[in-house]
């Protein structure tokens, strides 16, 4: 069956547009078809991707000109289809602005048909507490939604105070048994972050994905240079995290988690 998993962050500035391209480039090594999607407007998804930058083009005009949305995807060197978001004048800055909700209801339409049965969908959404009610039509027909967050005080308190209000999707069961959490950027060097690290286990249990993503800066020396994490750094810290990513989520979709699944 298609896999469809939303990545976001709370705040900004987590790494949710790393863990997306680098989690499907990890899939894609264990032979898994994948389609990531940039919701984001800063369109950077698709420099993980090896997309030169002067190419502006993106899925966002497409839909909202009605014009094919299948002509919007790429392809990686390592052969991960994608959908940049695209890169927007002011006047459909504008446009998009007014027709978000449209637009985004369009854009689970059209990612429907896509992949086949055993494609993963990985999207990459933007301003995800502000906007949660925009993308209601990409949460609703999500397998898993993924919430990036970083071991630190500002992205604790955002849990308390913004994911964890009576107001919040969380408290919705129908998202709430399909939230996870996964921590990202993990300094063990540093007591600060070993220390909410702990309390984030604690008190998030079993909403908190096993797998933690260290800080390595071979992410940043990778995306420099235009290329994947996997070819850049094999062997590099972040590389194994993301593979073991990667199979955590095989095991997740697997039959003796999902046994009414066709897996």
């Amino acid at each position: 069956m298609m896999k469809r998993m939303i990545i976001a962050g709370l705040k900004g500035g987590e790494g949710a547009t790393t863990v997306t391209a680098n989690l499907a480039n990890a899939l894609e090594r264990l032979n898994q078809q994948t389609l990531s999607v940039d919701c984001t407007k800063m369109n950077l998804l698709r420099l993980h991707f090896s997309t030169p930058i002067q190419n502006t083009q993106g899925w966002a005009v497409n839909v909202m000109n009605n014009t094919a949305f299948y002509k919007a995807a790429y392809e990686s060197p390592e052969g991960v289809a994608f959908f940049p978001f695209g890169e927007l004048t002011v006047e459909e800055t504008n446009q998009f602005k007014t027709s978000k909700k449209n637009v985004f209801n369009t854009l689970t339409n059209e990612l429907t048909p896509l992949g086949g049965n055993d494609c993963w969908q990985l999207v990459l959404l933007d301003d995800f507490i502000e906007n949660k009610e925009i993308y209601l039509s990409l949460l609703d027909s999500s397998d898993i939604i993924c919430l990036v967050l970083t071991p630190d005080p500002s992205h604790y308190n955002l849990l308390h105070n913004k994911v964890f209000s009576r107001e919040s999707f969380f408290y919705q069961k129908e998202y709430r048994i399909k939230t996870k959490f996964l921590v990202n950027q993990f300094h063990p060097e540093a007591v600060v972050s070993c220390d909410f690290l702990m309390v984030l286990q604690q008190e998030l249990h079993d909403y908190l994905l096993p797998v933690i993503l260290h800080y390595d800066v071979a992410i940043v020396e990778s995306l420099a240079n235009l290329t994947s994490l996997s070819i850049y750094a094999p062997q590099s810290q972040s590389s194994h995290d993301f593979q073991a990513l990667a199979y955590w989520c095989l095991s997740y979709f697997s039959p003796e988690n999902h046994p009414s699944s066709s897996l």
